[in-house]
């Protein structure tokens, strides 16, 4: 590990030195302030509010302590398992520099992915009815939410800021500009939906998410193994669970807010934009005595549902980009299998 190298910028030394710099920051959090660090461990114990209570402000960026804090651990998780374990490995079996660094940051995103998916897994049993379209929007805003989800929301939330910290610091790749945005939009959906405490419906897009993404890899690491036979059938299934989660689940959650609202029994109050963008509005504190008398769902305006179907829209225009991609790669390889087959043909007919 080295620290001095001439003319090396901030970037290339914290991007060539994560676990040190991990290490160091956690390090200096604990044995600076203990009970600070401890305090930190259960902040959203702490600041965020649980269950059906009174609409209040919303706290899930009030815990930027912990936030910051599980950003350096994902951080040092990725630089044990990925660089110290999974790299050294790979070269030991045989796979040269390049090939066993992609692989370990392969392996490392399904690990991580996998282990916060069996995490949300864990959940289902808190609400069972999560393919019910009333579900979703029941008893908003005042919808309780539990301390294990409270947790998984900050959790990802700090795993797409760690995801933001490693692109910046690590070399710029060809595809940053798009992943990036990604990251930052799904950053924003989690804050959204928090703050406007739709916890059902961020639960579903992340897990959706969870799920796509670990096909990815898998299906990444079957290219650099060079397995064309499976890498094609697996891009298939791959595409298919893609435009599943990602462009059929967002319709029918658009479907679901502009035509499956307000549901059966009438609505107590209608939320407007402006309320909706200021959680101090004293207005919210009319809504709950309503809502705690009869607890039914609260319609949405318009102007509501246009703005959260806006960050959706956006994510499904990027989506759209790489399904585009996703298809020419699928495309390339049918063409390429069958080019190889033919080939292969035409060498035992000529024996």
């Amino acid at each position: 590990m080295v620290f001095i190298k001439d003319k090396v910028s901030l970037r290339e030394l914290i991007a060539s030195n994560q676990l040190a710099c991990s290490v160091l920051v956690l390090t200096t959090h604990i044995f600076g302030d203990m009970n600070g660090f401890i305090t930190v461990i259960r902040s959203p114990y702490l600041s965020w509010v649980s269950g059906p209570v009174a609409v209040q402000s919303r706290h899930i960026l009030a815990d930027w302590e912990f936030l910051f804090l599980f950003c350096f651990l994902f951080t040092l998780a990725r630089s044990v398992i990925a660089v110290q374990i999974l790299q050294p490995a790979l070269r030991y079996a045989g796979f040269d520099a390049q090939d066993s660094s992609h692989l370990a940051a392969l392996g490392w995103k399904i690990l991580s992915r996998g282990v916060l998916m069996l995490y949300a897994m864990g959940l289902w049993y808190e609400s069972p009815d999560r393919l019910n379209p009333q579900w979703l929007f029941d008893n908003w805003p005042l919808h309780p939410i539990s301390e294990s989800m409270k947790y998984l929301f900050l959790l990802r939330l700090a795993f797409y800021i760690h995801q933001c910290l490693i692109m910046v610091v690590e070399p710029i790749r060809s595809d940053f500009t798009s992943k990036f945005l990604h990251h930052i939009l799904t950053c924003a959906v989690v804050i959204a939906c928090c703050n406007s405490r739709a916890y059902s419906l961020l639960y579903i897009i992340l897990l959706t998410a969870d799920l796509a993404d670990i096909l990815l890899a898998f299906v990444q690491i079957l290219k650099c193994l060079n397995y064309e036979k499976s890498l094609r059938l697996s891009l298939l299934g791959f595409i298919f669970i893609w435009i599943f989660t990602r462009h059929i689940m967002f319709l029918y959650f658009h479907w679901v807010l502009h035509h499956a609202l307000p549901l059966e029994g009438g609505c107590q109050v209608v939320i407007t934009g402006g309320m909706m963008l200021n959680p101090d509005d004293p207005k919210w504190e009319q809504i709950t005595p309503q809502t705690q008398q009869n607890r039914s769902t609260i319609c949405l305006s318009q102007g509501v549902k246009l703005s959260l179907s806006g960050i959706s829209i956006v994510l499904q225009l990027l989506f759209l980009m790489w399904t585009v991609e996703f298809v020419q790669i699928a495309v390339y390889m049918h063409r390429r299998c069958v080019s190889k087959c033919e080939e292969n043909d035409t060498e035992r007919k000529r024996q």
